[in-house]
């Protein structure tokens, strides 16, 4: 089998439910570079390639391939102080505190999936604005 693109990788994670600017933030780039990754205009660097396939591979399980529930805890702080947010945006992403907090964190993930897939429909638990987080970057800078 072999591994997916980055741009394989970023499309699954936008098209199940994570903003762009999350994405970004995970990679440690800005909007316009995903969106250049995205449409094929832009080849990644290797260290943010390798950054964005750790990740992927990382958030998979627990999230299983639904990352609105990833975008909906994504800010939320544990006992020790720090969120998912603080752990995966590092610039060298400690893995073994990022799965022990997924671990900490499996109840409340659980939770939002089960939401999420509700027998109604998906329920809406997100706090996004696909306007503006789907929204053109112009860079007037």
């Amino acid at each position: 089998m072999r591994a997916l693109t980055v741009q394989e990788r970023v499309s699954e994670f936008r098209d199940n439910g994570l903003p762009v600017a999350v994405i970004a933030e995970l990679a440690q780039v800005e909007r316009k570079t995903v969106y250049s990754w995205l449409d094929g205009t832009a080849t990644p660097r290797q260290e943010h390639e390798d950054r964005v396939a750790a990740l992927h591979e990382l958030l998979q399980g627990p999230f299983g391939g639904n990352y609105k529930v990833l975008h909906r805890v994504w800010k939320s702080k544990g006992g020790d102080g720090l969120s998912l947010r603080d752990l995966l945006t590092a610039s060298k992403v400690d893995f073994d505190s990022v799965r022990e907090k997924l671990a900490d964190m499996a109840v409340t993930i659980s939770r939002y999936a089960k939401l999420e897939t509700s027998k109604d429909g998906p329920a809406k638990v997100s706090r996004d604005n696909p306007a503006i987080s789907e929204s053109l970057v112009v860079d007037i800078g």
